[in-house]
Order: C-alpha cells, then structure tokens, then sequence
C-alpha cells in the first residue's frame, strides 16, 4: 500500500483554493468593469415615471426587468446603447403613485439592481427625503455619509423617496474622469446603493462648469437651455434654480420663478440653490443676489425654505421667517464658519447631511453626521 503523500495533497489543495479565489475575483473584476456609471434614478416629476440610467464601459445590449417584487413579473425590455460613450436608459411608465418597485438590468452574466417608491400621490400630506451637498473630492467621506442614510430609509421605508443635492458633485464637472473616479466608482459601494435606490435631484453647482457632463449624466426636465427647473413631490414644490445663468430682475429666469411659485397651490414650498445668500463664511461670502432677487419672492409667495451648499459646514439662518439653510458637508474639504455672521442660527464643522419629515402642517429638520450625531433640529410649521 503507498503512502499517502501528506505534501504532495496540502499542495495541491492551496493550488485548488487559489484558483477558485482568482476565478471569484475575476468575475468581481468583470462586474466591477462592465458597469463605468450607475444605475442611477432620476425623478422627473410625474408621480406614475420614474428614469433610470447607467453607462457601460463597452458597446453591450442589457436586459431590464421590474416588477412589485422580485420576481420582476410587471415587464422586461431589450435596451440598447444611446449617444456615442456607452449610454442606457428606461423610463418606468404607468407606476401606481407612493408603491415601491424593484428593477433589475443584466449585462451578460453580471446583474445590478434597485428600488424605489414611486412618487406620492397628488393629495397626500406627507413627506420625507434627505438633503445634502458638495460631495466633491472626498468620495469615502461620502460613501460614509450614504452608507447612514441607506441604513435609516431601511429602518424606515418612508424615507426611501429622493435625495435633495445643493450640487458640486465632483472636483471639475467638465472632466470626465472626475465623475468615474468621484462619483460613480463602483468601488464606493454605498453611494452607488444610494443611486440605485433613491432619486437623486440637484441643483447645478459651481464645480459642475460648464454643466455639459452634468447634464449628460443628470437630464433633467429643465425650462429652458440653462439648469433651473421644478417639481412636484406629494405635498411639497420644489425650485431648482440656475445661478450660473442670469436671475435679476427681468430675466428669463427670475420671472420663470415667479410664476412657478405663483401657480402652485402646494403647502410647503423650498428653493434649491449652490451659493446661499445667507451663510457663516470662511469660504465663500453671502450671495448678494439672493438676498436682492430670490429673498423677496420667498416672502412674497410663502416659501419656507432655500437650501443652498457651496460652503462646506451646516450653517442656518433665519430672515423673516425665510429658513436658509447650508449644506455642504458631503464630502468636499471643510470650512471653519463663523457664527457670527449676520442673521446666523447655528454652525457646525461637520460632514453632515439633512433628514426632511412633514406631516400635513409640521416640518421636523434634523442635521446629522454619518454617526448619528444630531447637529441641529428644528421645527416649523405652516398656517394653510
């Protein structure tokens, strides 16, 4: 009888074991590579659609299939390439408003997948969402600060409804391999969970340029040439405003606002803007036109709230009853504010992002780190 060659077998079990760890690899590899963008949801404003998009890194044809679980039994579509830079995307169309949906989009043997609610109802009373800005150039600051919110809509499904941005997603919007390596790398596992599951609206940042990659990327229904636009999200209007296009008196823009403000009956009413016009410095100073241009419409027609970024700390003033709010904790460098400065609430040097709850007439605000540290709250409510 020969014997059993103890070396020869432990040998050949490490060379066995090694093989498939580079097999599992591979295919990680091969997922990771397939898929350069996304999938990432847009909102465009109609609560029975809802878009998602992604980008491969190579011409491929893909598979989507949704349905109200997964077993994604409500359809499934070819989807073939747009443009010319490996561009997909699905409109869902005929969704019952305030119902989750699941999707799934197969390249090949790889899969990615997702869920949403779509839109409220027109008449519902009630809302939460999270608000955040000025990702940039820190992504595992953001990947951490995504990786908290992910796990507070999983607690609680009302919350899986939308990300609010103040914009500056990335170091140069006009670079390419900016929005590969800052915002889309599929690496940062937690922000790219957070696009596939929660609609991401944004305004248009400083950081974004000349704002063609940005809307490559983030088509949004805007009005016109320039990035402001609106919508209508259960019980609340949000303006997206472009400050990077003219909005003094008599502009395009400016009387645009106007009338979008004047022709919602919605009880709560926010602006969405980059550079607040009232803010804690060290970084970037007030926003004179803000508070020359939109202040007076935001009185005029009862808007609650302007939520601005661009500074880089949590700031909030209060101007005649108008709540300013900056939010540019997401993960570019911070600033030192200073709480001195005028009509100046509260500051806090954190990253940070906002947690927005409305229940018919109140509002409940809280400011929180990626910890759970709650950094500001507070509480408004509206007299319609």
């Amino acid at each position: 009888m020969k014997k059993i060659n103890m070396k020869v077998i432990l040998i050949s079990f490490i060379l066995l074991l090694t093989l498939q760890i580079d097999a599992y690899s591979q295919n990680e590899h091969d997922t990771l590579n397939i898929m350069r963008k996304g999938p990432h949801l847009i909102f465009n404003g109609n609560n029975t659609e809802m878009q998602v998009f992604w980008q491969l890194n190579k011409t491929d044809t893909c598979l989507i299939k949704w349905g109200i679980d997964t077993l994604y039994s409500l359809g499934n579509q070819q989807i073939y390439e747009y443009g010319n830079d490996h561009q997909h995307k699905y409109l869902f169309t005929n969704l019952k408003p305030g119902n989750k949906y699941y999707y799934q989009i197969k390249v090949n043997d790889n899969i990615f997948d997702g869920s949403f609610y779509s839109a409220l109802p027109e008449n519902s009373d009630q809302v939460s969402f999270f608000a955040y800005g000025d990702t940039r150039t820190y992504p595992a600051t953001h990947n951490n600060i995504t990786k908290k919110m992910i796990s507070l809509y999983k607690a609680d499904p009302n919350l899986q409804t939308f990300i609010l941005s103040t914009g500056d997603f990335v170091g140069n919007g006009d670079i390419e391999s900016h929005w590969d390596t800052y915002f889309f790398d599929p690496s940062y596992s937690y922000i790219q969970e957070m696009l596939a599951n929660l609609p991401f609206q944004s305004c248009i940042g400083n950081h974004e340029r000349t704002g063609k990659l940005y809307r490559k990327y983030f088509p949004y229904p805007y009005i016109s040439d320039d990035f402001y636009w609106s919508f209508d999200y259960g019980p609340v209007h949000f303006s997206i405003l472009d400050q990077y296009a003219s909005y003094n008196i008599d502009s395009k823009q400016l009387n645009w606002l106007e009338k979008d403000l004047i022709s919602t009956d919605k009880k709560w009413k926010f602006i969405i803007l980059h550079e607040p016009g009232w803010t804690a410095g060290f970084g970037h100073e007030n926003n004179i036109n803000v508070q020359k241009y939109i202040q007076p419409l935001c009185e005029k027609y009862g808007v609650q709230i302007v939520f601005g970024g661009h500074n880089h700390y949590y700031a909030r003033a209060e101007v005649n009853s108008i709540v300013h709010i900056t939010t540019g904790g997401g993960g570019a460098p911070l600033y030192n504010p200073d709480p001195t400065y005028p009509n100046i609430v509260i500051t806090s040097k954190s990253n940070h992002f906002c947690k927005i709850e409305i229940n018919k007439k109140i509002l409940n605000f809280t400011a929180m780190t990626p910890d759970g540290e709650i950094i500001d709250h507070f509480i408004l409510k509206t007299t319609e």
